[in-house]
């Protein structure tokens, strides 16, 4: 047991190592099965997110979708499956369904499903099949990071297509290495679930993950400032704070002349409720886009190349400023940012464009 935590647990200093020598293995062997496995299987479909841990929205989504059209039995990788529709992540069942895939897709890296060898790109150059579709969630087009920079480039070397929302995006990806033939202009499958018309008094709360920096700080100071918890309780304005589920979880249960803030429930739920957002580049972003709802970034220290102001975002750089936007937001005077060009499909249809592209 003590052993087996490493082989999954891919935070862990130990775990890299043993987690690669354990897949190459299984990889090996399972690729061996394929090749002498004379039986005529059906055809698997599997999909694989945050490593493993959650089932992500885009993820969700597509899965809903491939099990409808009942073409492929699908599966979920996860690290601990309770479903009969799941795969044990990093098992040697993983690898060999692997093989008999025609597709494969996932959110963060090809790790989602087989851990760590997202690092041996040479290993799946050769496969005609699975396609091995990155189900990327516009984090890309919203940071422009140096460290997405290198994500990119180490993602599209285990890839045969990413999807993306627009042209813009798309230009985005080519020039943080991806290629013209592999990025497809399919919009999120999650947009095709999206909530239009609920819109409650709730402002929500939600950081993008970061290695570093003062994340934990700056969020504080948002859910502790007493102006804009006045400003919200004046409004009759509900404070929703959810954190991202790869950082520290810290409590962020702050009262102020006795508004609570609410930090539990569902994510999807408060993105298809709430009116206002406050972020610093968090791909959540793009869900109040696609809505047309308000997102106010809060940056007091800058970590991106992309200038969010030029493009036209409301950006504080500082608590009063924040403060400020927000009552506009709270008056319903805040403009509503033009994001037209970001999505080129709006006909719920994205789940079918990424699904063809493995057929």
């Amino acid at each position: 047991m003590f052993f087996g935590r490493y082989l999954i647990d891919n935070y862990h200093p130990v775990s890299k190592i043993l987690c690669l020598v354990n897949s190459v293995m299984k990889y090996c062997f399972a690729y061996l099965f394929y090749v002498f496995n004379t039986k005529n299987e059906p055809p698997v479909c599997l999909i694989g997110s945050n490593y493993g841990e959650k089932r992500s929205d885009n993820a969700l989504a597509l899965f809903d979708y491939i099990r409808d059209q009942n073409q492929h039995e699908i599966y979920f990788v996860e690290n601990r499956p309770k479903e009969e529709d799941a795969i044990r992540r990093g098992s040697l069942k993983s690898f060999i369904y692997f093989f008999r895939s025609e597709g494969v897709f996932f959110s963060h890296s090809l790790s989602d499903i087989l851990p760590q060898m997202h690092t041996l790109p040479f290993l799946f150059r050769c496969l005609k099949k699975p396609r091995k579709v990155f189900i990327q969630h516009g984090v890309t087009a919203m940071t422009g990071l140096k460290s997405v920079d290198r994500y990119i480039r180490k993602i599209m070397a285990t890839v045969d297509f990413v999807i993306a929302t627009s042209r813009i995006e798309k230009a985005l990806l080519i020039k943080l290495g991806a290629t013209d033939k592999s990025v497809r202009i399919t919009g999120f499958p999650v947009h095709d679930t999206a909530v239009f018309g609920k819109r409650e008094k709730k402002c929500l709360v939600f950081f993008t993950w970061r290695k570093s920096g003062n994340i934990n700080i700056e969020k504080k100071a948002v859910v502790n400032d007493p102006e804009i918890i006045k400003n919200l309780h004046e409004h009759q304005y509900e404070l929703i704070v959810h954190y991202h589920d790869m950082n520290s979880h810290e409590n962020y249960r702050i009262g102020v002349d006795g508004q609570k803030v609410v930090d539990n429930g569902s994510l999807r739920e408060a993105i298809n409720e709430a009116q206002i957002l406050i972020t610093d580049n968090s791909s959540v972003a793009w869900e109040f886009f696609y809505r047309e709802r308000d997102v106010i970034f809060y940056k007091p220290s800058p970590d991106t190349r992309v200038d969010l102001r030029q493009a036209g975002f409301h950006v504080a750089d500082s608590i009063h400023e924040l403060s400020v936007i927000l009552v506009s937001a709270l008056a319903e005077k805040l403009p509503l940012t033009d994001v037209k060009d970001f999505f080129s499909f709006k006909d719920r249809k994205n789940c079918e464009r990424v699904y063809n592209l493995i057929q």
